[in-house]
């Protein structure tokens, strides 16, 4: 998420929820540079930030989302030269190039990425920061962690349907 619309979100939600903006707050997030503490300033609001963007987020989170990631651009209509840049990002992940990672993306367009990418990573739990927003509720509201276990034996069993189990 960009930091001028998190800072702007973190504005909203302050003045709403309290009346007044939370002035001292958005000076804090303007001054600061270390990505940490703006993050945790941001959650206190219901804001929750990754580092880059979602995709570069999921790519760097483990083994297991980078691989769904891996997997998900194999199935781009990529020349010789493109194919080469993802197995070299398969072999050492720490290499990714973000500036030729994002443009193969938006080739195979956001949306369909997205989509191909959803049925990879369905049986993963979220990267914690998105866990952390989807737990981010009123009390006795629920979260999702809570759906999820009323709704695991089919939410799995589509999963594994998908994953040909």
């Amino acid at each position: 998420m960009g930091v001028n619309r998190a800072i702007d979100l973190v504005s909203i939600i302050g003045t709403l929820t309290t009346g007044k903006p939370p002035t001292k707050v958005i000076e804090e997030l303007k001054a600061t540079t270390n990505w940490g503490v703006f993050g945790t300033k941001c959650e206190e609001f219901g804001v929750f930030t990754g580092i880059h963007t979602l995709e570069v987020d999921l790519f760097q989170e483990d083994d297991d989302y980078m691989a769904a990631v891996i997997e998900t651009l194999r199935e781009g209509p990529f020349g010789s030269e493109r194919q080469g840049w993802i197995d070299e990002w398969e072999a050492n992940p720490a290499e990714l190039d973000i500036e030729k990672f994002l443009p193969l993306i938006e080739n195979m367009d956001k949306g369909r990425f997205a989509q191909r990418l959803a049925g990879h990573i369905a049986v993963l739990d979220p990267p914690a920061y998105i866990a952390d927003a989807m737990n981010f509720r009123p009390a006795g509201r629920g979260n999702w962690y809570s759906w999820r276990a009323q709704f695991a034996p089919s939410f799995n069993k589509s999963a594994d349907q998908m994953h040909g189990l």
